[in-house]
Parts: C-alpha cells; sequence; structure tokens
C-alpha cells in the first residue's frame, strides 16, 4: 500500500511539473524611473524593493540601507572596472533569495554599493539593481517597447524562438568570474566588433577611440583632444539579417563599444542564459 501510494506521489509530482513547464512565461512589468531608466519590483523576505534593471550592470547589488535593513551579512570585496576602465572596488556579501514576480532566483553573491541613490535627489528611492546575471540559469525576454521582462518556460520559449533569428554573441565573467556581460557580435564597415548589450547606457551608443581610428573615423590627433568625439551614423550589421544605421560617439572604453536603450528598445531579445545564445524579434 505504502508503494502504491508513493507512486502515485511520484506520478502527481511529474504532471504538475509538467503543468508547470507548459505554462507562460512569469510576465514583469517594467516601470518607468527617470529618462530611459526602468526599474522592477522585487521580493525580499515578502517585502516589495524597487531595483533598478540594467543588463549592462554584470552583478546584483542592493544599497547599503537594503543591506543593513535585512542584516545582510558582508563576505569580502570584489574588484571589477567599468567601461572606462576605472577601477571599482565592491563589498559583497553570499547567498541573497529574490522573489520577481512568481519565480524565485537564488543569489549565489550580491555586491553591495553606495551610489544608488544620489543625495538631495528628488526621483524615488532605489533599493537594488537587477541585471542579467540576476536571472542566470533562465530564459528571458526583454521588451523594453512594451515595459516587459519575461522569465520563460521551455514551451514558451520554444514556439518564441521559431520566429526569431539568432545573434551571435559572447557572453564573459569578469575579472573575477562572477560577472556576466553580455556583447552582440557584429560588424561595421566589414570590421567584427563586439558591442556591450547595455539597458543602462543612455548615451548614444559608444564605440571606443581604438575602434573609431581602425575604422578611420577620426585621427589620433582629433581623439585625443577630447575625452568624447562625434564619429557620425554607423552601420551596423547584425549577422548579416539585421541593419542599422546608428549615430554613435567615441570615448575610452575598454570595449569595442557599448549598444544603449534607444537601439535595445526596438526589438525583442531573448536570451537563453543557460546555453548562452541570444535571438531577436525585430518589430
Amino acid at each position: 500500500m505504502k508503494i502504491k501510494l508513493f507512486r502515485f506521489s511520484i506520478y502527481c509530482f511529474l504532471l504538475i511539473a509538467k503543468a508547470m513547464n507548459a505554462q507562460v512565461a512569469d510576465t514583469i512589468y517594467f516601470q518607468k524611473y527617470a529618462t530611459n531608466q526602468r526599474f522592477i519590483n522585487v521580493q525580499i523576505e515578502d517585502k516589495n524593493y524597487r531595483f533598478l534593471f540594467d543588463s549592462g550592470a554584470g552583478s546584483t547589488f542592493i544599497s547599503e540601507e537594503l543591506a543593513s535593513t535585512i542584516k545582510f551579512k558582508k563576505t569580502g570585496v570584489l574588484n571589477t572596472y567599468n567601461k572606462e576602465g576605472k577601477r571599482q572596488i565592491f563589498r559583497k556579501g553570499k547567498s541573497l533569495m529574490l522573489k520577481i514576480g512568481k519565480t524565485f532566483l537564488l543569489q549565489p553573491q550580491v555586491l553591495i554599493s553606495n551610489e544608488l541613490n544620489a543625495p538631495n535627489s528628488t526621483l524615488p528611492k532605489l533599493d537594488g539593481i537587477v541585471s542579467l546575471k540576476t536571472f542566470d540559469n533562465q530564459i528571458i525576454s526583454i521588451d523594453l517597447e512594451n515595459n516587459l521582462l519575461l522569465i520563460e518556460s521551455n514551451q514558451s520559449f520554444s514556439e518564441k524562438k521559431s520566429k526569431m533569428l539568432p545573434v551571435e554573441s559572447t557572453f564573459t565573467n569578469g575579472i573575477e568570474g562572477s560577472e556576466l556581460n553580455v556583447f552582440l557580435n557584429v560588424s561595421v564597415k566589414e570590421k567584427p566588433l563586439l558591442i556591450k548589450f547595455d539597458t543602462g547606457n543612455n548615451d548614444r551608443v559608444l564605440i571606443s577611440k581604438e575602434t573609431a581610428k581602425d575604422l578611420n573615423l577620426a585621427n589620433d590627433s582629433i581623439l585625443q583632444s577630447s575625452t568624447s568625439i562625434k564619429t557620425g551614423d554607423l552601420p551596423f550589421m547584425i549577422n548579416y539579417a539585421v541593419a542599422e544605421n546608428l549615430t554613435t560617439v567615441s570615448k575610452d572604453l575598454i570595449y569595442d563599444g557599448v549598444f544603449n536603450y534607444s537601439f535595445l528598445s526596438g526589438y525583442t531579445f531573448s536570451i537563453d542564459l543557460m546555453k548562452k545564445k541570444i535571438f531577436l524579434l525585430p518589430f
């Protein structure tokens, strides 16, 4: 009798798991913060907090105030570099469970930032930052135009993927192996480039001064004369299927370039963070 009951329990569990896998994606709604910045609501210990969404942040961050509120245990420091090559040192802690929508996301490591809220700012307080790293081992779709972030099931992603274009991409994990930075492999004037997927970039599309020089957009003396040089409209080719003329600015960067919110909002992107693959759907 016990064996039959056990088998029946297993059978019910498998049916529930199958049904859950077939459910539509978990839908998260972006809310406007400032200019093109968007935030989402995140639950920690059954309380709601406001987290900025920044696909280029590389890690999950919480504010100093939130770390104090939840008595977050600090375990050391992490060294990283921003896009300009400036070294940054953040305190870090171990694991933290986030609930975003209906989905629980265990963060093995969280960084603490004391720069989330500017002094005397009239903007609502931010409690943290979620990045692509926050959704590690998930499949997500980002539709900035309609303010949606979807956490996909295998079934919903399979149905969506058949209508999308694959995008060659590169995933990197930072100097200490704990970040997640995503780049789209593109070409400009037949030169291959890695351009960072960064919804937090509210500037124009950025290219490095070295890239500008290689593309014969400016000579050394012009590039060294200013920290920021307008380099005009450039034809970006993505997988020989999608072409965009994008207005660019050249700056000192450690990457070939950085895409911005404006460009990324023109497409729906699906990112398989398990298999490290990206797909896009043009509007």
